[in-house]
């Protein structure tokens, strides 16, 4: 097996084209890429996108797809405060050691309840 040469490159004959032309390449034996759909939906929904990558950007540990999830679950409201954050089933400090100091009393030889 021959060792190829490392100034060339690894795939010689790749022109770095893609398997389609867009209409503002020049004419060659590629067939054009006609889109027939718009890719937004509107002006504002590419703008939303935009400001959520702007803001969530990825982080080390995720994935690709990861990423992609997130972002349009940040856009289409997912996680966008849709439920009022639920209080927790101790009630408040004061209340859970209000409920623990009446459990320990039931302790023997802890009477005291303050």
């Amino acid at each position: 097996m021959a060792r190829r040469n490392e100034t060339q490159p690894f795939n010689q004959n790749d022109t770095g084209r893609m398997a389609y032309r867009h209409e503002w390449e020049p004419p060659d034996e590629r067939p054009l890429l006609i889109q027939t759909e718009a890719f937004w939906a509107d002006e504002s929904e590419r703008m939303t996108y935009e400001d959520a990558c702007a803001v969530d950007r990825p982080r080390e540990a995720d994935s690709l797809l990861d990423y992609l999830s997130r972002i349009s679950a940040t856009v289409s409201g997912k996680y966008g405060g849709v439920l009022p954050r639920m209080r927790r089933p101790g009630g408040t400090r004061r209340e859970r050691e209000r409920q623990l100091q009446k459990l320990r009393g039931q302790l023997p030889g802890r009477t005291e309840i303050l």
